[in-house]
């Protein structure tokens, strides 16, 4: 679910993107993207299918697919660019998909979209409303390259790379029913280990971390975002 470009375009964008606000919140896509539904032999899809908790809402067509999509991120951008609306407006333009503010307003108010400011009261409130889930199988490290992990499928180089505390987020995260559930747990096992740096131990810095973790993963599919898990999510709706 990425968009390549090239050099010269990936350049400008970054570039571009570096002068926008820095406070303006981040972008994640939600759900689990389950493909296209063709009604018959030979037919286009009729729409792309995600699933979001017990629930499986519907891309009516091939833009609103290909903006959420966008808006897992670029690789190749993970590092020098901000993923918000902003940006993935821009790098729509790149690609000459037209109506992404609208269609991005449409995926907000249907739930498929979500924005989060880092730090803010409304970034705990995301936290609490939902969950990480893991895809891909870990890799490990190699003899060659010992300080990344590998994250990826059996039988090929991996997908991504990522630092142990990266790798650890991946591993563990999606075993708690929601992101600050997994921050409370991750920075309690932080704080009993012996060495560990003080904000490791701190959720509300760990919620931080994770917010920019997220961005490497999602943007190479190693996980998704999905609705909290409660004590009411025990069978499907009626939908």
């Amino acid at each position: 679910m990425s968009t390549g470009s090239n050099t010269t375009g990936s350049e400008r964008t970054q570039s571009e993107c570096s002068d926008s606000d820095e406070t303006a919140p981040l972008v994640f896509p939600v759900g689990h993207y389950m493909g296209p539904f063709h009604p018959s032999q030979g037919a286009p899809a009729k729409h792309h299918i995600v699933r979001v908790g017990w629930d499986t809402p519907k891309l009516p067509d091939q833009a609103h697919f290909d903006v959420w999509a966008l808006a897992h991120g670029l690789p190749s951008r993970t590092r020098t660019v901000r993923w918000t609306r902003q940006a993935i407006i821009e790098t729509a333009a790149e690609i000459d998909l037209p109506g992404t503010a609208d269609i991005l307003d449409s995926l907000a108010a249907r739930g498929l979209i979500v924005e989060v400011t880092p730090g803010s009261d409304q970034a705990r409130e995301f936290a609490v409303q939902y969950r990480l889930r893991s895809l891909l199988i870990g890799l490990g490290n190699t003899p060659d390259d010992p300080v990344l992990d590998g994250i990826g499928l059996g039988g090929i180089p991996p997908l991504v790379k990522v630092r142990p505390r990266v790798f650890e987020i991946w591993q563990w995260a999606h075993l708690w029913p929601s992101v600050w559930a997994a921050c409370e747990g991750l920075a309690w096992v932080a704080g009993q280990a012996g060495g560990a740096r003080p904000e490791d131990a701190e959720p509300e810095a760990l919620l931080d971390f994770m917010l920019e973790a997220f961005r490497t993963l999602i943007s190479h599919n190693a996980v998704y975002l999905d609705v909290a898990t409660t004590s009411r999510d025990v069978r499907p709706s009626a939908e």
